[in-house]
C-alpha cells in the first residue's frame, strides 16, 4: 500500500512540475505587456494542457479495458417430439 501513495505523490509532484514549466513558459513568451496578463496567459495554457492530457488519458483507459465476456446461454430443455402417427 505504501508503494501505491509514494506513486501518488511521486505522480502529483512530476505533475505539478511540468505544468508549472508549462505556464512559466506560456507566460515568458506571453505578447502582453503586463506581468499579471502574463501570469494569467501562462495559467491559461497550463490549464488547456492539463485538460487535454486528461482527455488523452480517458481515452487510452478507454481503449485498454477489456471487453466483457458473456456468460454462456443456459441450456433448456426441448420438450421430445414423438414420431408417432
Amino acid at each position: 500500500m505504501s508503494l501505491v501513495n509514494t506513486a501518488r505523490q511521486v505522480g502529483g509532484a512530476i505533475g505539478l512540475a511540468v505544468l508549472a514549466s508549462i505556464a512559466n513558459t506560456a507566460a515568458t513568451h506571453s505578447g502582453a505587456g503586463d506581468p499579471a496578463s502574463k501570469i494569467v496567459h501562462g495559467y491559461s495554457i497550463a490549464f488547456v494542457a492539463s485538460a487535454a492530457i486528461a482527455v488523452l488519458i480517458s481515452l487510452s483507459a478507454l481503449a485498454a479495458r477489456t471487453p466483457k465476456t458473456q456468460p454462456p446461454a443456459p441450456v433448456t430443455a426441448q420438450p421430445s417430439r414423438s414420431t408417432e402417427a
